[in-house]
């Protein structure tokens, strides 16, 4: 159970700081705290390197590059075994029904 608190606890942090980074960056909040939450680490990376609105204006660029596109296949292989971690770890909890 602390575990799981935990787990809770980091990603919130993660999300705040995700979403800090991304509206300072001049996007949306909302979306730089899912960035943070969701992807945790690697989601800051993205959210990092990511150009800031007014240099994507600048630049007419709209497109993923292909860095963008291999960092979302390293976040989804990443949800995946979060996701499998979580569930084999209330499979060892050995509830009573």
């Amino acid at each position: 159970m602390v575990l799981i608190i935990l787990m809770i606890f980091i990603s919130i942090v993660l999300g705040a700081i995700g979403a800090y980074i991304h509206k300072r960056k001049g996007y949306s909040l909302v979306a730089g705290f899912c960035w943070g939450f969701l992807c945790g680490l690697l989601g800051l990376a993205v959210v990092l390197l990511e150009q800031t609105a007014e240099e994507r204006k600048e630049l007419g660029k709209t497109g993923l590059s292909i860095f963008k596109l291999i960092i979302i296949f390293i976040l989804i292989v990443e949800l995946i075994l979060f996701i499998k971690l979580t569930l084999s770890m209330f499979a060892s909890l050995n509830i009573p029904h």
